[in-house]
């Protein structure tokens, strides 16, 4: 059974399985899923009934430390964390064999890097992918209630976009908005406590660029360099948004297609989408040829970086 990470806390109320696959790319929800499972167990002695594994395990050392008794508690507890699904059938065979009959003191827990591992063991599965942008904006609403803070959706949008739809990210910067902000959660607040990821900076320079406002252009680049960003990363990250757009704006092919052909999730290229409407392909192109020429110029030896950085925003004014 495949449940969503919202659903979990719901679905233990009642279900309580001996062996778990979490899997997804949001670390901060794997995190929470183990944490939410481990606090069902009402695990006495915790040092001693929980068994905390890493990386690459023989799958022999898994299950052995399954078997051991709970001490003085009804369960034990044993995670494995970005666990590698063993490719030997011998490694396999250990890992069936348990799980067709697990101790049923024992609460695995296997954080799986590869999703279908999951789906091959036929276990209970939580999906701890990266929220969609609605749910997270419903989730700051909610929190800033829980703390007694109002806040307008559109904020608690802007939030989850500062933050790139980082949910270890927006937790935190929920929790600093409401400890600052007595009633309600402003624009301001936000704009002030809020760390724009230097991602959502570059995008907001493409903005500017394609506003042809070069004052505001001239801010971004400026903040991300306060940031202590190096140029040629900086470039790079440019040039990487840039050819989300081109690939956008040439290619009919769907947000789940070019994601996986740019290596980027889908939120990157539906927010790459939507900007690319503000250029035509041509332009496009050549702003890919500009960062190619600043990134071979930032690698010569005898480069001013920063002449050669802001000369590329420049040109990308001038597209």
């Amino acid at each position: 059974m495949n449940i969503e990470f919202l659903q979990l806390r719901k679905y233990l109320e009642v279900n309580q399985p001996p062996v778990w696959a979490v899997i997804g790319d949001d670390s901060y929800l794997v995190d929470s899923a183990i944490k939410q499972i481990t606090e069902s167990l009402n695990i006495e002695y915790a040092d001693l009934n929980i068994t905390n594994l890493h990386g690459t395990v023989e799958a022999g050392k898994v299950t052995e430390a399954c078997l051991v008794v709970p001490f003085m508690s009804g369960r034990r507890l044993v995670s494995v964390k970005e666990y590698p699904a063993p490719k030997a059938e011998s490694e396999k065979q250990k890992l069936r064999d348990y799980f067709f009959k697990p101790n049923e003191t024992t609460c695995l827990v296997i954080n799986f890097t590869e999703k279908t591992a999951a789906a091959e063991y036929k276990l209970e599965t939580v999906n701890c992918d990266k929220l969609n942008t609605a749910t997270l904006t419903d989730w700051v609403t909610k929190a800033a209630a829980k703390s007694k803070r109002s806040i307008s959706w559109e904020n608690a949008g802007l939030i989850v976009a500062y933050c790139l739809e980082k949910m270890g990210r927006i937790s935190k910067e929920v929790q600093k908005l409401c400890v600052y902000c007595e009633n309600e959660i402003t624009k301001e607040a936000i704009g002030l406590l809020v760390e724009k990821e230097s991602d959502f900076v570059v995008y907001a320079l493409a903005e500017e660029i394609a506003r042809k406002n070069p004052d505001k252009a001239m801010e971004c680049a400026k903040s991300l360099l306060d940031k202590g960003e190096e140029t040629v990363a900086l470039v790079g990250s440019i040039y990487s948004l840039f050819r989300r757009m081109f690939y956008s704006s040439v290619s009919s092919a769907s947000l789940k297609e070019l994601a996986a052909m740019l290596s980027v999730k889908e939120f990157a290229v539906s927010k790459s989408r939507i900007l690319a409407e503000s250029f035509t392909p041509v332009q496009l192109k050549n702003a890919l040829e500009l960062c190619r020429k600043a990134d071979e110029e930032l690698k010569t030896f005898n480069s001013d970086k920063l002449t050669v950085f802001y000369g590329l925003i420049l040109g990308l004014l001038h597209l």
